[in-house]
């Protein structure tokens, strides 16, 4: 797996966003990622989607290379880490937690995070919150106006669509700067994108398998 890393300063603190969909906080060795959405592949499957599994597989075995490379303490999931109902997908995740264990998690309850929190608990989550203020860092799943403190979230999975040769367009998924938050890209693989909710006044660090491109 390439990992290319693109520094940031936000609020105090400077951040590495990297292109595998997460942000590394060094002063904390946090990795902090949205919308990882476990389950949604065998959700699909179930209701008769011809969804493969590899999808959900990939995902986890990013994470687990990240947390790898960055020596990662903790993990800061900002919304939807479980994107339906309990599914074997789900349970996998307990597993995951369990080979892990070193790595204290965090989870930013978003709307698709239903199930009880004694059951989040049960799979490996350490704790969890409606909203989360951390070193002067505000984290919430949905992104506000109106921000007293600099804000991490996601919910919104940021993408932007370049302009290329011959009239054709070719859309990236990206982190986005607005209004004093920074919105994370989803972390699943398996998202769209959302090109049209930001306006033209966010600033935009766009990537591909090979590097960053800011807009």
């Amino acid at each position: 797996m390439n990992i290319v890393a693109h520094e940031v300063q936000f609020g105090s603190h400077t951040f590495i966003l990297n292109n595998q969909r997460s942000m590394f906080w060094p002063k904390h060795q946090t990795l902090i990622l949205s919308d990882l959405h476990l389950g949604k592949t065998a959700h699909l499957r179930k209701n008769g989607f011809a969804i493969p599994s590899y999808t959900h597989t990939h995902d986890i075995q990013r994470l687990s290379a990240l947390i790898e490379h960055y020596k990662v303490q903790q993990l800061v999931i900002v919304g939807d880490m479980i994107h339906a109902k309990n599914n074997n997908e789900v349970i996998a995740w307990k597993q995951f937690c369990e080979q892990h264990a070193h790595v204290r998690i965090v989870l930013i309850k978003g709307n698709h995070d239903r199930l009880s929190n004694t059951f989040l608990h049960d799979l490996g989550v350490h704790r969890i919150e409606e909203s989360w203020l951390f070193d002067g860092v505000f984290f919430v799943h949905e992104p506000t106006s109106e921000n007293e403190h600099p804000t991490i979230s996601g919910h919104i999975h940021p993408g932007v669509q370049v302009h290329l040769l011959k009239n054709s367009r070719k859309s990236y998924p990206c982190f986005a700067l607005h209004n004093n938050v920074l919105i994370l890209p989803a972390f699943s693989l398996f998202t769209g994108l959302d090109i049209k909710t930001l306006d033209k006044n966010a600033k935009f660090y766009a990537f591909h398998p090979e590097g960053f491109f800011c807009l």
